[in-house]
């Protein structure tokens, strides 16, 4: 039993480390931390759950530090938890936006999924042109 105290007491020092030193984000540790899926050699995913949506809100706009974060946390993806409706929706307009690009002739356009999940459209976007400069 004191194995998995160590775990869990790993788990909330990564957490608290993780949005309080490398996102920078001044909230409260996350209501519950809960690893998923079976023990196994692989890492699992950490599911967190805030304690209100601003705390969600403020950690999922500094995640993109992530990037230059030392090793442990540049690994580390979030994402926001949606409802298996709003996965389905999303599916859904991520294979229409496909057979849009698929239909489209000229090539100038594409085809792009964007909004919240559950509100997910899709929108058509000038692709950028890119120029051939002659360099002497």
């Amino acid at each position: 039993m004191e194995n998995e105290e160590e775990k869990e007491l790993h788990d909330q020092l990564f957490v608290e480390s993780l949005i309080h030193e490398q996102l920078v984000v001044n909230c409260p540790i996350p209501k519950t931390i809960v690893r998923l899926g079976a023990n196994s050699v692989q890492p699992r995913p950490l599911m967190l759950v805030m304690n209100s949506e601003l705390d969600r809100v403020a950690v999922l706009k500094k995640c993109y530090r992530l990037r230059q974060a030392p090793e442990p946390f540049r690994s580390v993806n979030v994402a926001k938890d949606m409802s298996k409706k709003d996965r389905e929706q999303h599916r859904a307009a991520l294979a229409e936006a496909r057979s849009r690009d698929a239909d489209e002739e000229s090539g100038d356009w594409r085809n792009i999924v964007k909004g919240p999940p559950g509100k997910s459209q899709v929108l058509r976007v000038r692709r950028e042109m890119r120029r051939e400069r002659n360099v002497i």
